[in-house]
């Protein structure tokens, strides 16, 4: 029996001889059907020569130069913009005024209607227009509301792209690539790239499928526990956004208490999770070898700049990291059925 929170309840129920009565929390007993039949879709994975040619000129974007041009705007555009907002009280929206905004026509997410409006004018030209917003920021307070919106283009700039030569080869790669070689290797990345999307997309059917096939009851204290871990990264993450927790949860208009029955779902399927894998590690006692673990350290130095953890043989990080290959050889393994 595997205890895992303080005692509920405790209780002498009798002096002599000393008799107590301890409610516990202990881990759940999982019953998980037929793993080794489950049918895990595959989706076949390639890559167009369109996406090449797309990647190739977003490529071409990031050196590319501007000449600003006395014109009117349309897409492919570098503007500069000024912009102001008022609500339907006519009160000033500070979130939604800016000055000198540089923005490239075709590309704004949040203000689709913006884009519409900008099409066609010339710089120093002003223009009104009413709209609410497409791709909402995290702010509840600017939802469903019709902005009133004034904008001034203050310059217009052609976007010129440079040729695909050797020299902008070596300048995005730091190799000496032919077109061809150039091609082939964005054609490898973006391939690999949907290689790894398509394992994660089939990780969490099996995730799913995993599910449905358990049965037991998940302790609300390990809910709880998931709960308050969820709370605590969403507040680190805020943090680094310079914004407190409690000023989020006011912007959103929701109580902590709120917060956690629209997290309760996510919770507990996460906690269910780590159950299942928990027991499929009980039956998978195998652990790598000094040489594999080895190797996937070296891996994961490979091609990064962050600061990796002291792998130190038994310390947290190294049986951490044991710990994460086991599980993923149990989900290469289910997989491969």
């Amino acid at each position: 029996m595997a205890v895992i929170d303080h005692p509920e309840k405790t209780e002498l129920k009798q002096k002599d001889p000393c008799v107590f009565e301890i409610i516990v929390s202990v881990m759940p007993e999982l019953k998980i059907g037929d793993c080794q039949n489950l049918k895990i879709s595959h989706q076949p994975v390639e890559t167009k020569e369109s996406e090449v040619e797309d990647y190739l000129n977003e490529l071409r974007k990031t050196l590319a130069e501007f000449k600003e041009v006395q014109q009117p705007a349309q897409k492919g555009n570098r503007l500069e913009i000024s912009l102001t907002a008022t609500d339907e009280k006519n009160m000033p929206v500070a979130k939604l005024t800016t000055q000198n905004h540089p923005l490239i026509l075709g590309e704004t997410k949040i203000l689709k209607t913006l884009e519409t409006n900008l099409i066609g004018m010339l710089p120093k030209e002003k223009k009104s227009f009413q709209s609410k917003l497409d791709h909402l920021p995290q702010d509840s307070t600017l939802t469903n509301q019709v902005f009133n919106f004034e904008v001034t283009l203050n310059k217009v700039e052609e976007m010129i792209l440079p040729e695909v030569s050797p020299e902008f080869i070596q300048k995005v790669t730091g190799q000496s690539f032919s077109l061809e070689q150039f091609q082939t290797e964005i054609k490898n990345l973006l391939l690999n790239q949907k290689k790894e999307q398509e394992l994660r997309r089939r990780e969490i059917e099996l995730i799913d499928a995993l599910l449905k096939i358990t049965e037991g009851e998940i302790p609300l204290v390990l809910v709880e526990q998931e709960l308050q871990e969820m709370q605590a990264r969403l507040a680190h993450e805020l943090e680094h956004q310079g914004m407190q927790l409690e000023t989020y949860l006011t912007q959103q208009n929701l109580s902590w208490e709120a917060l956690k029955r629209k997290w309760q779902p996510q919770a507990e399927r996460e906690v269910k999770i780590g159950l299942i894998f928990e027991e499929l590690l009980k039956k998978e006692p195998a652990l790598p070898t000094e040489t594999e673990i080895q190797a996937q350290i070296k891996l994961l130095s490979t091609g990064t700049h962050k600061k990796q953890p002291d792998f130190k043989k038994d310390s947290p990080a190294y049986l951490k990291l044991i710990r994460q290959m086991r599980l993923q050889k149990i989900v290469n393994t289910l997989l491969e059925k």
